[in-house]
């Protein structure tokens, strides 16, 4: 705009008016609406307001118009935009006044702005505070619009997930947190809508994961809404109008609003009598861990006097206050393997072959980069028990221990109490598969290919991680080789896994101090509860 346009507008008469997009709750803006009762934009923001106009004292309007004439055009925008939202900011105020019944009559039918307003003006973005108090609303509220649970049928289902375990606390809820597997599971099913309580759903967990451990499958059995009136697993059929041809899709429904490192799998239609925990009829399990320098041939021979029904007492952690008496467990198969891209046909022969093991590498020395697994299958374990057999299996790997120190430990006669020895860390531990005769799985592609796509994204983030690690370990390495030509213990690399006590001389087993007894543990016990 030039000095010349500027001064011609400046000449003219100057008078602010209020605009807004919306209506008085007086009688007479009711002629403002349409047929349909509603009110017209175009009508609302051209009226005008008498007590909206704003005139200038005769004495300060030659000053007023030689301050506009100097302004340039982006400055007049500006105070004409800052005005409007002054004007709109005021509409909403006045509004939510009026939701909250706290805004006199009188001041109802002076206002300049209406639910209209709020209506026609886009929401602003919400704050960190309006989020947080949307979402105490909401659990107040039951999580919005409420549903009639008793128009839809319910259906027992077994629930396929995986999990990865390092950020949460464990998998069954707790008192003391809620960052468990099982509380982000069933927040995601109230979510959806699929239970009405946990309460009423019939629930049973296939196994119980510790802090930090992870699951490729675990199962989960409920009652869940159903839409359909027929069918496997159906308790109560959906009412006419609530059926339909097509189930309600669970897993997409529930992976839409579970954590990126949950992912539900398959789900199946299964009698009213089965349980995911009663009903398993075997659990396999992984552990995985760095070469090193442990021989994996004596980790092997030592695996193999695991095989069978024993007393592991010595292998666990009692669960008195449970009221685990029964030490009494069964391992079908164990084997440790190096992890060098044959694993999908070991682990093929694995699940064929209860019995076989395969045949190990013992010749590989590549400790820093070569990764292991133990395979562990049974059909049941005891708390801490896997972890436990790692644990020793890493002393007799290091040759600290020998591989007949197993059938000692499985003597109760010869060794009634547990020597105290710390246990392997949990991270590395996967509930790797539970094995059922019922469930007929279903999945679909679309939810595998997004489950893919997650765990891939979290794959990169991890190893883009390692490959950084790796890099700073080598080249302090290769530093450290200027200074010393003896390379480093491999066994540092155990330490992050298990954390005994490193000392200049080591402590055999049957030298070091047990813990009580079960029987005397459980004598305590009664003591106490009479």
């Amino acid at each position: 705009m030039s000095h010349d346009e500027s001064a011609n507008i400046s000449m003219e008469s100057i008078q602010i008016v209020e605009i807004t997009d919306s209506y008085n709750d007086s009688e007479d803006n009711n002629a403002n609406a349409n047929g349909n009762g509603e009110v017209s934009m175009e009508d609302s923001v051209e009226q005008q307001h008498p007590e909206s106009v704003i005139t200038f004292p005769p004495e300060t309007e030659s000053a007023r118009r030689t301050e506009l004439a100097a302004l340039t055009k982006d400055q007049l925008i500006e105070i004409i935009l800052e005005r409007e939202r002054e004007i709109r900011k005021r509409g909403r105020i006045i509004n939510r006044l009026r939701q909250s019944g706290k805004m006199p009559t009188t001041a109802r039918q002076g206002s300049t702005s209406s639910s209209v307003e709020m209506e026609s003006e886009p929401a602003p973005p919400a704050s960190h505070g309006d989020a947080k108090g949307k979402e105490k609303k909401r659990k107040t509220s039951g999580g919005g619009r409420d549903l009639d649970f008793a128009a839809y049928g319910k259906r027992h289902v077994a629930l396929k997930f995986l999990y990865l375990g390092w950020d949460y606390q464990g998998f069954v809820v707790q008192d003391e947190t809620d960052n468990t597997i099982e509380d982000h599971i069933f927040r995601a099913l109230a979510k959806t809508k699929l239970i009405e309580s946990r309460e009423t759903s019939h629930y049973h967990r296939c196994g119980r994961t510790d802090k930090s451990v992870s699951a490729f499958s675990q199962v989960i059995s409920l009652h869940v809404r159903s839409t359909q009136t027929a069918g496997p697993g159906l308790i109560t059929p959906a009412s006419p109008a609530k059926a339909g041809p097509i189930e309600i899709a669970y897993l997409q429904m529930l992976n839409g609003v579970l954590p990126k490192n949950i992912r539900m799998l398959a789900w199946s239609a299964v009698q009213a009598d089965f349980s995911a925990r009663f009903s398993c009829r075997g659990r396999r399990y992984r552990y995985y861990f760095p070469r090193a320098n442990l021989h994996l041939g004596r980790m092997n021979e030592a695996a193999q006097l695991l095989l069978g029904e024993h007393d592991f007492r010595n292998f666990c952690k009692a669960d008195i206050a449970n009221g685990v008496t029964n030490y009494m467990r069964r391992i079908d198969n164990i084997f440790v393997e190096e992890l060098n891209g044959s694993i999908s046909q070991s682990r093929t022969d694995f699940l064929q072959s209860e019995s076989a093991t395969p045949q190990i590498n013992r010749s590989s020395t590549d400790g820093y980069s070569q990764m292991c697994v133990l395979h562990v299958y049974g059909s049941a374990f005891l708390w801490h028990q896997v972890r436990s057999i790692v644990a020793l299996l890493y002393l007799i790997g290091q040759g600290k221990e020998e591989p007949s120190m197993i059938m000692e430990l499985l003597d109760i006669e010869k060794c009634p109490a547990k020597p105290q020895y710390l246990m392997a860390e949990g991270f590395p531990l996967v509930l790797f598969d539970c094995i059922f005769e019922d469930p007929a799985w279903q999945t679909d592609e679309a939810n595998l290919r997004m489950s893919v796509r997650d765990m891939e994204c979290i794959w990169t983030e991890h190893t883009v991680r390692a490959a950084i690690i790796g890099d700073m370990v080598r080249s302090m390495k290769d530093r450290l080789w200027e200074v010393s030509q003896q390379e480093t213990d491999p066994g540092n690399l155990l330490q992050a896994l298990f954390p005994e006590r490193k000392g200049r001389y080591y402590q055999p087993l049957r030298d070091r101090k047990t813990c009580d007894t079960i029987e005397s543990r459980l004598q305590k016990k009664l003591k106490v509860s009479a």
